[in-house]
Parts: structure tokens; C-alpha cells; sequence
């Protein structure tokens, strides 16, 4: 009897984790969306949809956090609202945050990309960068995927 009961007692606390888990994993990741048409008067919310995406990078950089992902759409990104420095940070616990593009090659950035060593957890995918600034590039748990 007491094997039993200290069977069903791992097994209900094993079933508790994965259920914390997984409500954890949904409820802290969201996908934002950047558009050279969209508007940065939408609030972080509604620019979870790729209908009212944001405007200008420094406005959607905002609205991320740890686990979250920004899809930017296609398009040229210049002028100093639209420099990649600033960045917020993902984290061990939390997750990287990624700046993706919609189209691999599409979108084209030449405001630059600035980065501190502070800078941590953070995935670059499908990016092209084409500033006649250069690049500062530092930090930890980087991921550059098919960037130019």
C-alpha cells in the first residue's frame, strides 16, 4: 500500500510541473510585428497583430521581453529610430528574444546595430544590414542566422 500511494504521489506532482510548465511557456511568449507603414501610436497589444504592427524599431523594441519574438516585415529601416542599439534583453530563465524577418533578405536595415556587452540572449534571423556605420557587436548567448 505504501509503494502505491507513493507512486500516485510522483506521478500527480510530475502531471503539476508539466501543467506549470506549459501554462508558463504560453503566457510569456508573445510575437510582435514592425512595418515601415504600420503606426507606433498601436499600443503593444494590438501590435501582436500583423495588421496594426508598429512603426519604428525604437517603439517595438519596447513591447519585448524575455521569450518574445519581433517578426519585421519587409521593407528598408533607416533613420535613428530604426538603429538597432538599445536592445532589450532575453535571459537564461525566460528565453532569447528574437528579431526575425518576415522574408529572409527583405528587410534591410541601415540605421546600424549597436550592441554593449550587457547584451544577452538575443537571436538575429534573416536580417541585412547595410549601414555606412559599421557594427558594434558584443555581449553573451548571441545568435546571428542567415543575416548579411
Amino acid at each position: 500500500m505504501r509503494q502505491k500511494i507513493s507512486f500516485s504521489f510522483s506521478v500527480s506532482v510530475l502531471f503539476l510541473l508539466i501543467g506549470v510548465f506549459l501554462v508558463t511557456e504560453n503566457v510569456s511568449a508573445a510575437t510582435y510585428y514592425l512595418s515601415t507603414v504600420g503606426n507606433d501610436s498601436n499600443s503593444c497589444a494590438i501590435a501582436q497583430s500583423v495588421s496594426s504592427a508598429k512603426q519604428t524599431f525604437s517603439s517595438a523594441k519596447a513591447c519585448l521581453a524575455p521569450g518574445d519574438v519581433l517578426v519585421i516585415r519587409d521593407g528598408t529601416y533607416s533613420g535613428s529610430s530604426n538603429a538597432f542599439s538599445g536592445l532589450p534583453n532575453g535571459s537564461a530563465s525566460g528565453g532569447y528574444i528574437t528579431f526575425r524577418a518576415e522574408n529572409e533578405g527583405n528587410v534591410i536595415v541601415t540605421a546600424g546595430l549597436q550592441m554593449d556587452n550587457s547584451n544577452q540572449y538575443l537571436i538575429f534571423q534573416g536580417l541585412r544590414f547595410q549601414d555606412a556605420g559599421g557594427r558594434g557587436i558584443l555581449g553573451n548567448h548571441l545568435k546571428f542566422f542567415r543575416n548579411e
